[in-house]
C-alpha cells in the first residue's frame, strides 16, 4: 500500500490566506485476489468518510483518494485508509500546514547537467554491449523524476535515478532522445534536452 498526498509535507503558506485541499491517494497492487473491500477513510479531524468497496486483483493495482480542507492555515494530523472487510488493515500519511508571514522561498530553477560519462549530447554507443550513463540535475525541489522517448531499443532509463542502461539491440545510425526530468515541486518544474545516441558495431 502507498499514500501520497497531492501537497508537500509541511506545507507552508502565507498567513490569512485561504488554507489548500489536501488530497490523499492510495494505491495497492495485492498478492491474491481479495475482490471487494470495503473500506473507509478517516480525516486528520477525526470525520469519516461513507464505507466504499474496491476491488483487489491480484496483480493489478486499484487506487482510491479523499480531500481534506484544513479549517485554518494552521493544523497536523494523519489521513488514514482503513480495510475492514474481509480483510483488515489501515495506513496513515501525516499532513501538515504552517503559516509564514514571511515572503515565500521561489525553487531555483531546475538545470541539466551533462551525462556522467561527459560524452556531452552525442553519445556513442557499442551495439549488443552493456551500456550505462547516468544524467544529473540541480534545483528545482528533489527528488526528481526522470522520462525518455526515442532510446535506441535494448536501452531504459530509470525514472528515479535517470540512469539510461541496457544493451543496445537497435541497428547502426544515429536515434534522437528526449530526455524529461520533473522535479517535485507543485505543479512542477519540467526541462527536456535533446541528446544523439549513435550505436556502431564493437570493434574487430
Amino acid at each position: 500500500m502507498e499514500l501520497v498526498a497531492s501537497q508537500p509535507p509541511q506545507k507552508v503558506v502565507p498567513c490569512g490566506s485561504a488554507p489548500p485541499s489536501f488530497e490523499v491517494m492510495a494505491t495497492v497492487t495485492p498478492d491474491e485476489t481479495i475482490g471487494a473491500e470495503t473500506y473507509h477513510w478517516v480525516r486528520p479531524d477525526g470525520s469519516t468518510t461513507a464505507p466504499e468497496a474496491i476491488n483487489l486483483t491480484q496483480g493489478q493495482t486499484s487506487s482510491t483518494s479523499t480531500s481534506f480542507a484544513p479549517a485554518s492555515d494552521s493544523f497536523s494530523g494523519a489521513a488514514t485508509l482503513i480495510f475492514t472487510s474481509p480483510a483488515q488493515g489501515s495506513w496513515s500519511i501525516q499532513l501538515s500546514l504552517a503559516c509564514s508571514t514571511a515572503p515565500p522561498v521561489k525553487p531555483t530553477p531546475l538545470t541539466r547537467g551533462l551525462p556522467s560519462s561527459g560524452s556531452g549530447y552525442h553519445i556513442p554507443v557499442v551495439m549488443n554491449a552493456p551500456f550505462s550513463d547516468t544524467f544529473a540535475a540541480a534545483g528545482g525541489v528533489a527528488p526528481y523524476t526522470w522520462a525518455a522517448v526515442g532510446l535506441p531499443s535494448g536501452l531504459t532509463i530509470n525514472p528515479a535515478s535517470g540512469t539510461v542502461s541496457g544493451t543496445v539491440t537497435a541497428g547502426v545510425g544515429n536515434y534522437t532522445a528526449l530526455i524529461t526530468v520533473r522535479d517535485n515541486e507543485i505543479p512542477g518544474q519540467v526541462v527536456t534536452m535533446q541528446y544523439i545516441f549513435d550505436p556502431t558495431l564493437p570493434a574487430q
